[in-house]
């Protein structure tokens, strides 16, 4: 079930990126399970329960590895779709294409993990 969920958060969460508007342009979900409480809420509101049904998928993503569990708590800063393979590989998508940007394998062997972290300080951001 925690595979399906983790799907269907990038499913929502790519739906977001593709909205337009002042407010839904630069609209971000850069702190683990989406604010610091971890309430794993969002304010955009271009999906509802009228419409959620109409829901499609856009593109998937293979991480291309041997198992298909992917338990990841994606970030979307600036358009872009960081999150962990199985094996701990960190990957970077378009958030709207699905299409890998660039992916870091470093050969941690799966351990498990909580998800990932983004820090910003002025131009400095990690």
């Amino acid at each position: 079930m925690k595979n399906i969920c983790s799907y269907v958060c990038l499913i929502l969460l790519t739906a977001a990126c593709e909205e337009s508007g002042p407010d839904l342009a630069n609209a971000n979900w850069d702190t683990y399970l989406g604010d610091p409480g971890r309430q794993h809420y969002s304010p955009l509101a271009q999906i509802d329960r009228e419409n959620v049904v109409g829901l499609e998928e856009v593109w998937r993503y293979r991480s291309g590895e041997p198992t298909s569990l992917m338990y990841t708590s994606p970030l979307i800063i600036d358009g872009v779709l960081y999150g962990l393979s199985p094996s701990l590989d960190v990957f970077a998508l378009n958030a709207s294409t699905g299409k890998e940007l660039w992916r870091n394998e470093l050969a941690l062997g799966g351990r498990a993990q909580r998800g990932l972290m983004w820090w910003q300080d002025g131009d400095d951001r990690r």
